[in-house]
């Protein structure tokens, strides 16, 4: 159809729609009658030119298309032109004829009458080709496009049947489908089933064939129109399904054609169709119809299992599956595509309904596929397919993990085993657990089956999930099977995991260690040394093939294979043969050397080193040098030695050694050059406990404990390791005095190998922990230090002077307190290493304990307490020539101590009695000065407040030991004497029956006994008693008695001189002087008969002697004196000389004596210049409390002063006894004695001894 023919057609169809037709009501205007006049008659007949009669046709056109004509005018025009239409006419004038008789029949319609069969019959008979056109469009009008066809039912479908062809020819098919669908539509009881059948053939044929979408569309509408308003021939159904079968495939078509197909099979029809299209599926001459196959199962796919589904059709999977089964072998990719994309949907949505048979078809389906996939050149649409497939598996799989499916699911892990390369880990990692659950002893070729499944999953895979899992599997069967099949399975192992350290993957390789790891653990030897090379090689990987670890995760597989060889080394200790344990052990070891040869490559991994040097520093060796392990139970072995020992004869197994010297320089290394913190903290902390095990040091053959010295005393002296900003993860502000924290803890374990250590090396240890006497490790080196003294005597005695002045500097804390006092009293027991010091070193020892004597600080009372232990210990050690020199100095420091706290409670008490006083004093009026004042006074009574309270009782504590230290130093200085006299027989026999009376002057008891006679001096100036112990030879007796009341002085007042080849003189506690047995008897003798004679004065030289006995802290002391005036009273008898005693009476008017004379007296006291003092850790202005000592009168009170008085400090003494300490003048008269030649500072020579 040309342009212009469809212009005129769209024209003429909206005239037609909107033309005001007769008979219709509501019509505005009535339609005139047109009268055919004679003129019109006349121009439009045969006789007037044919020019004449198109012009006049042209004319009444509109005239006959809107007016009314008159009856009969329409067979009139009809006969009048009807000879213009004949064939021998031009083709223009037919066509305008053809125009006309259009216009006529629209505008004359319902008119028409009969005249409608005679257009009809003029149309079917008008056989000229060139008018198939306006034939048509004559028919479309005179039928109204196939609507009505009133008085030609009996020819109309017979003649669009027989005339189809040649309007199809001439490319009017669109117009004549719309009348064949109309006439189908509006008079199908006029059409019978043989015309349909004809029609149905016909349109499938044109819906084949024309590649006009339009012309598709409408052969689909026909196909419609046969199915909703007539019923389809049977014979028909076949190319009706194939059509639809063929149109399908095609996108446009697709709805249109399921829509009919649908209705089809909702038809009594539809299982015939459904047989039609599994016939079309099977037969062989379809397989080369690729559209009509995929259709096929595109629409029984779409009307069993699909959305919109048919209802009516009672078809079960069975039914249709096997014709899919058939379809597949055309193996064309659409068709597959189709096939699949059904079975997807039929397991999706129907898969837990499926029975076994189903399930075996569908199984056989997708297996199939799978095989035609892998013939088949690579496509899109293969791969589409492939992913419709493998979902379809996965979704076989979730219902063999619920329990839902029905079929063979061995049937299923084969189709996975076929397609395993292509389907996700998942579904293989299923696959290779079903396989391994098949791997039993008890089935036929199981290691075959083991081996094969290790050969595709693990060798010929590459994911490495699926490889770990079958290693897993690997490792399970090895553990339930070892004991019967240990040969085969390590046979297997070897084969296929010897070359696992050249495994690319990190994941791969760990599972592998891990495998390798259990298997050696638990294997035969032999078996465990062959696993061990694959071992050694992963071990080492990093270094062999060059690789560079940057975190631990990098190197996963070398730390799990450095875990199971410490494992091994620790358990094969103790098994037979310790061959793999020796082996691990050298691998280790070979390892750490490597590792500190080569750091770039493993110097991130810390846990590998961290845990072979923990291993290695947990070795101990028993006093028979067998290897063992330290633990909460240490166990050592009964197969490995830490040295070459003499062969045992009783020994029945043989023993290895285990080259202990290869971990000592492993460790050594680490201490060296090891760079992570993590590890060198566990090396610090660990090796003071190995060091505790000299048999696993120390051999016959030598020890490296000197290397461990060299490397440890290099950390804290060598400056050029620039440790420790070289380590790594180490704690922020991480200083070199927190390294050194936890050096010198392995430094002090290192003093009892000194006799290992040279003596350069054992003075280079020594001179490292007095390095560390400045630092925050003060109190881990002073505790070393002490040791040193014990164990290192000789180098410590050079070096003792200088460790002294650095314990000096040391700042007084009570974290370091009690270490440096124990230090200075364990050296008082070693006087050959203190043999050589002179008044400086004495000094420094007074200097650094002084300080700890301040109980007012932090420091507890058993540290004050052991400072005065440390001070009256080095007092008494001190030689009697310095000790005059230290005591101004230690008296000063331990009165400088308390003298603060002191005048703080006495002002304390003056503001209590000012807050106490008498309300009578205060004052009653007010003024502005009053005010003043008392706002004066207020902020000082605030402060006093404020003020912590004074402990009295800690003031009272340190004074009794400051009096205790002060009557030490009272007591030895100028001698060294036992502390407890013992009383003479000569003694006793002066002062038996004599009266004795007792004093508490301080902390000091006074007893003086008087010597008292009962008898009277009548024979030669002698009492009876007396008479008789001189009566044979009075020469000799005076002669022995004078020389024993002289031995009595002597022994009871001198000191002991110190021996001259040790200058570590014994001290009072360990004089014990002993009396004769027979001057004890009879002294009793004498005793017993003087009691029983008459109490009378005695005059003769038995008169006039006493005793002074004090008894003091420190210890005892007494002496025998005589007086040597004669009486001048002339009443003599008035004061007998038994009575002598009477002169020491208390008086009862002593004067008091008030800190404020104390102050003054003190100030006048002269005292002798010591030793130099090198930096005193006490104040220089302390008040001394001596004055107290001192002995006050009152000029002019002419009474004497009350002898006894008790004291805070040191009592006063009598007159005929003066300490020397507290006498001013004494202490100035002694200095001039030391110091006549201008007062020079004494020097003292360096004792020899």
């Amino acid at each position: 159809m040309s342009a212009k023919d469809k212009e005129s057609k769209t024209l003429e169809k909206i005239k037609q729609f909107f033309r005001i037709n007769r008979g219709v009501p509501g019509n505005l205007r009535p339609r005139e009658d047109f009268v055919l006049s004679n003129v019109l008659e006349k121009d439009l007949c045969s006789e007037s030119p044919t020019a004449q009669r198109i012009k006049t046709v042209k004319e009444i056109v509109e005239t006959v298309l809107n007016h009314k004509l008159e009856d009969n005018a329409i067979a009139k025009l009809w006969y009048l032109l009807e000879d213009l239409v004949a064939p021998g006419n031009p083709k223009e004038n037919r066509h305008v004829v053809f125009s006309f008789c259009r216009a006529l029949i629209q505008g004359q319609y319902e008119r028409l009458g009969m005249m409608r069969a005679q257009f009809f019959k003029f149309i079917k008979n008008h056989d000229v080709e060139e008018d198939i056109g306006p034939r048509l469009e004559l028919l479309q009008s005179l039928t109204d496009h196939g609507r009505d066809i009133l008085y030609l039912e009996e020819e109309m479908a017979l003649f669009l049947l027989d005339w189809m062809p040649t309007v199809i020819d001439a490319g009017r098919e669109q117009d004549f489908l719309q009348i064949l669908i109309n006439v189908i539509k509006y008079n199908t009881a006029y059409v019978d089933e043989e015309l349909v059948a004809s029609f149905v053939q016909s349109t499938c044929v044109l819906c084949c064939q024309s590649c006009n979408e339009e012309v598709v569309l409408t052969c689909l509408q026909v196909l419609d129109t046969v199915v909703c308003y007539t019923s389809l021939p049977p014979k028909s159904l076949s190319p009706f399904v194939a059509t639809l079968c063929r149109t399908v495939n095609i996108e446009i078509y697709c709805p249109t054609s399921w829509k009919i197909m649908r209705n089809l099979l909702g038809t009594h029809l539809g299982h015939s169709s459904l047989y039609t299209m599994c016939t079309l599926l099977q037969c062989e001459s379809s397989l080369s119809d690729v559209g009509l196959l995929r259709g096929a199962v595109f629409h029984i796919n779409m009307a069993l299992w699909g959305n919109k589904r048919v209802p009516s059709l009672k078809c079960t999977p069975t039914s249709v599956l096997p014709s899919f089964k058939m379809a597949l072998r055309c193996k064309h990719s659409l068709v597959m595509y189709e096939v699949m994309l059904s079975v997807q949907r039929l397991v999706n949505k129907h898969g837990i309904e499926l029975l076994d048979p189903s399930w075996s078809i569908v199984l056989v389906i997708i297996q199939t596929i799978i095989k035609d996939l892998e013939n088949s050149p690579p496509s899109q649409c293969l791969n589409q397919i492939s992913i419709h497939l493998h979902d379809t598996l996965t979704m076989v799989e979730q219902m063999i993990e619920l329990g839902q499916f029905n079929g063979s699911v061995q049937t299923v892990f084969e189709i996975i085993e076929s397609c395993s390369p292509h389907r996700p880990e998942t579904s293989v990692l299923r696959l290779v657990s079903y396989l391994a659950s098949s791997i039993l002893p008890t089935r036929h070729l199981w290691l075959e089956k083991l081996e094969s499944l290790v050969i595709k999953y693990f060798k010929q895979e590459t994911r490495p999930n699926i490889r770990i899992k079958v290693l897993s599997i690997l490792a399970t069967v090895i553990q339930n099977n070892r004991s019967l099949y240990e040969e085969e399975l390590v046979e297997i192992v070897l084969r296929y995991l010897g070359g696992i350290a050249q495994e690319g993957d990190i994941a791969v390789r760990s599972a592998a260690a891990q495998l390798l790891v259990d298997l050696c653990l638990n294997s035969e030897p032999k078996h465990a040394l062959e696993v061990m090379d694959i071992l050694e090689k992963l071990l080492n990987r990093a270094f062999e093939q060059n690789e560079i670890a940057n975190s631990e995760e990098d190197a996963a597989d070398i730390k799990m294979t450095a875990h199971g060889l410490v494992q091994a080394l620790t358990n094969g200790l103790f098994s037979y043969p310790p061959a793999p344990a020796m082996r691990a052990f050298h691998l280790i070891t070979n390892h750490l050397m490597t590792h500190y040869n080569e750091p770039k490559h493993l110097t991130n991994v810390t846990s590998i080193r961290y845990m072979m040097l923990e291993c290695l520093l947990r070795l101990r060796a028993d006093t028979h040098y067998r290897i063992g392990l330290c633990g909460p139970t240490t166990r050592y072995s009964m197969y490995l030695l830490a040295h070459n020992i003499a062969p045992q004869i009783t020994s029945k197994v043989e023993m290895d050694v285990l080259p202990i010297s290869n971990a000592i320089r492993a460790i050594i290394r680490a201490v060296k050059d090891e760079l992570d913190w993590k590890v060198m903290l566990m090396v610090l902390q660990e090796l003071p406990q190995l060091l505790k095990n000299r048999a696993l040091l120390v051999s016959k053959s030598g020890s490296e404990v000197d290397l461990i010295a060299t490397a440890l005393c290099a950390m804290v002296c060598d400056k050029s390791l620039c440790l420790p900003e070289v380590l790594k993860n180490t704690p922020p502000k991480f200083t070199r005095s927190d390294l050194h924290n936890y050096v010198f803890p392995v430094l002090a374990s290192l003093v009892s190998y000194h006799a290992y250590l040279e003596p350069k090396l054992q003075q280079r240890l020594i001179k490292c922990l007095e390095y560390g006497l400045v630092s925050r490790s003060a109190r881990q080196c002073v505790l070393a230090l002490t040791t040193c003294v014990l164990e290192m005597r000789d180098a410590m005695v050079k070096l003792l002077p200088e460790v002294l002045l650095n314990l000096s500097k040391i700042s007084a804390t009570v974290h370091i307190a009690i270490p440096i006092l124990e230090f200075l009293s364990t050296l008082t027991q070693l006087p050959k290493v203190f043999a050589n010091f002179v008044g400086d070193q004495y000094m420094s020892v007074f200097a650094i304990s002084l300080p700890y004597t301040n109980p007012f600080t932090a420091y507890n009372h058993f540290t004050v307490s052991l400072a005065h232990h440390v001070i009256a210990a080095w007092f008494l050690k001190c030689r009697l020539p310095f000790r005059r020199d230290f005591v101004k100095y230690i008296t000063n420091a331990l009165k400088g101590n308390v003298k603060p706290f002191e005048d703080s409670l006495y002002k304390a008490e003056k503001v209590n009695e000012m807050v106490n006083e008498d309300s009578s004093n205060r004052k009653r009026s007010s003024s502005l000065t009053e005010q003043g004042s008392r706002k004066r006074e207020r902020p000082v009574s605030t402060r006093l407040d404020l003020k912590p309270p004074i402990d009295e009782k800690l003031i009272e504590f340190h004074r009794e030991l400051t009096e205790t230290c002060i009557d030490l130093m009272a007591m030895y200085t100028f001698s060294t004497c036992s502390p407890q006299p013992k009383r003479h027989s000569t003694a006793e026999l002066l002062l038996s029956g004599g009266q004795s009376m007792t004093w508490l002057l301080g902390n000091k008891l006074i007893t003086v006994t008087t010597s008292g006679c009962n008898l009277k001096a009548l024979k030669h100036g002698l009492c009876d008693r007396c008479y008789q112990v001189c009566r044979i030879n009075p020469d000799l007796i005076w002669t022995v008695l004078t020389a024993g009341i002289e031995r009595i002085i002597v022994e009871c007042s001198c000191l002991q001189m110190v021996s001259n080849d040790s200058t570590a003189a014994s001290t009072p506690d360990e004089e014990k002087p002993s009396v004769p047995d027979s001057d004890t008897t009879k002294l009793e003798h004498i005793h017993a008969a003087i009691e029983k004679t008459e109490r009378q004065i005695c005059g003769c030289w038995c008169q006039g002697w006493a005793e002074i006995f004090i008894r003091r802290p420190t210890g005892a002391m007494s002496w025998i004196m005589r007086l040597q005036n004669e009486p001048h009273s002339p009443n003599v008898q008035d004061v007998p000389y038994s009575d002598i005693s009477s002169l020491f009476l208390s008086s009862t008017n002593s004067p008091k004596m008030y800190p404020d004379e104390l102050e003054q007296v003190s100030c006048e006291r002269v005292c002798s210049k010591p030793v130099s003092i090198p930096g005193s850790p006490v104040r220089r202005n302390v008040h001394s409390d001596f004055d107290d000592l001192v002995p006050h009168t009152e000029e002019g009170s002419g009474r004497s002063r009350n002898p006894v008085r008790r004291s805070n400090s040191s009592p006063e003494m009598s007159a005929s006894w003066k300490n020397p300490l507290m006498n001013s003048s004494l202490a100035s008269n002694a200095d001039e004695a030391d110091h006549g030649d201008g007062k020079k500072k004494q020097n003292y020579s360096k004792d020899l001894r």
